[in-house]
């Protein structure tokens, strides 16, 4: 709880970690990723997937510039911009539970 309580408090996040991005995205402080790498390859796909899926730009801390790159995000309306997703997920799971 003190986790996620200190990213609802705070006017930027430098994450690596999913679950302190999908925080940020949530209480619409602006995040910049700090990528990894274990050595075959980068290991952000679900970060990815949240991004493209909230039709948003990830920034990276490698192309960070200014804070202009991230404001975007405090107007950013989680809730809104997945509706679509919601309403994908609810009917799989309706069919799935329906059909069983």
């Amino acid at each position: 709880m003190e986790f996620v309580k200190a990213i609802s408090n705070v006017e930027l996040v430098i994450t690596d970690p999913y679950h302190a991005a999908v925080f940020s995205l949530m209480f619409g402080v602006p995040v910049i990723i700090s990528e990894r790498n274990d050595g075959n390859g980068k290991m952000n796909s679900r970060i990815d997937t949240l991004f493209k899926s909230a039709g948003m730009e990830k920034v990276t801390l490698e192309e960070f510039e200014s804070l202009e790159q991230v404001e975007y995000m405090k107007d950013f309306d989680m809730d809104k911009q997945m509706v679509a997703s919601r309403k994908m997920s609810q009917a799989f799971l309706d069919e799935a539970f329906l059909n069983n």
